[in-house]
């Protein structure tokens, strides 16, 4: 049979107390052929429920895209973390909760998402969802920015200024100890 590689799939997630906006492209491979049974095996592509979520999300849907996306972002999918992220910020099918918004971001950052990583970054520098800390904040919008991200270095310009000397050893310190783990 056919195969098709790979598909995009553009997703908005708009902090509506932010001028943030993050586009995700999910890349996902696309089998139409496969060699095994996959409902034989007892397990579906998981990319068919976050498409789910997508087609849901851009029909206004937010409530089902939350259902699609959660037990995705439960077993680890970092594409569906940072989808409910934005939900729960935006109070998108869920009620608002920056809280589950920043837990959500820190599950996707600390598995290495660019993305993720920026926008926990950016609230830590407001406080919103977590105590504010600018050496948090400076900790993950340089992770982002060492990922070829532009704008966590243009938050980075915008906070240092307001960083006292401990804040800035504490995210030097922060940064070291995350080098010495990768």
């Amino acid at each position: 049979g056919a195969e098709r590689r790979h598909t995009c799939h553009p997703l908005v997630i708009v902090g509506t107390s932010t001028l943030l906006t993050a586009l995700l492209l999910v890349t996902l491979p696309l089998v139409t052929s496969l060699p095994v049974d996959l409902p034989a095996l007892g397990a579906a592509p998981a990319f068919a429920d976050f498409d789910e979520g997508v087609a849901a999300y851009d029909g206004g849907d937010f409530a089902t895209a939350f259902e699609a996306w959660r037990p995705l972002a439960e077993a680890g999918d970092g594409a569906a973390q940072l989808a409910l992220a934005g939900l729960y910020l935006d109070g998108l099918g869920v009620a608002r909760d920056p809280a589950a918004a920043a837990r959500w971001y820190r599950a996707a950052a600390e598995a290495g998402d660019a993305v993720a990583q920026l926008n926990l970054g950016d609230l830590y520098a407001r406080g919103l969802g977590v105590e504010r800390d600018l050496a948090r904040a400076a900790y993950w919008l340089t992770l982002s920015a060492r990922q070829g991200r532009r704008w966590p270095q243009t938050r980075l310009d915008e906070i240092e200024p307001l960083m006292t000397g401990e804040e800035r050893t504490e995210a030097a310190r922060l940064l070291e100890a995350a080098g010495a783990r990768n």
